[in-house]
């Protein structure tokens, strides 16, 4: 006869060890995620120390790409998610933290919002995407609109475009496509900011 712990009846452990068993299965059963983030910037040309600043404002992502979850277009017009990846962060910061690298990768003194205290922007660029998404067989589209704004006065405001092709349905090829797209929208703005910065 098998002893229990004093007070504890036998099937209240044996129901213990099964809920336990059930847990440490699903557990196993769940392979881990893949986690990914957009692609650093090349190594840039040096500022002049009194470079204007410019703040890059939290960027805009439709709804459903606006947290973690990698998402692609499926049958008809409906979304899907890639169960087993994720974006390291939620996509906005993530584009914006890169917008901010390419931008400085090109000369621009570019800063993700808020600025550091003491410090003043010259100009506002605000960047609302209005698709991210993804079809595997074609590519990522990611149409936006463009605000470049100085204090109240709007300086720029118009629309812009990236596409990246891609070859597979996989979650690195929509990473890396997301990575080129940005890079692309990171080089029309430099050319709208270049008029103003001079």
């Amino acid at each position: 006869m098998h002893s229990s712990p004093a007070g504890v009846s036998p099937p209240i452990l044996r129901s213990c060890a099964v809920i336990a068993l059930a847990l440490l299965a699903s557990c196993a059963a769940a392979p881990p995620r893949t986690v990914f983030t957009l692609g650093s910037a090349p190594p840039g040309r040096e500022m002049d120390a009194g470079s204007p600043l410019v703040a890059i404002a939290d960027v805009k992502l439709p709804g459903y790409a606006a947290g973690r979850a990698m998402v692609r277009a499926g049958a008809g017009s409906t979304i899907s998610t890639l169960e087993q990846a994720q974006w390291s962060d939620d996509l906005p910061i993530l584009v914006t933290e890169a917008l901010a690298r390419q931008l400085r990768s090109r000369g621009v003194n570019a800063w993700t919002t808020p600025i550091p205290a003491g410090l003043s922007a010259e100009y506002t660029v605000t960047v609302m995407f209005t698709s991210f998404l993804w079809d595997a067989g074609e590519g990522l589209a990611m149409p936006c609109d463009l605000l470049i704004s100085s204090g109240d006065q709007v300086s720029i405001s118009t629309s812009l475009e990236a596409f990246a092709a891609t070859s597979a349905d996989d979650a690195s090829q929509l990473a890396a496509a997301a990575s080129t797209g940005v890079a692309r929208i990171a080089e029309q703005i430099s050319e709208h900011l270049a008029p103003l910065l001079q």
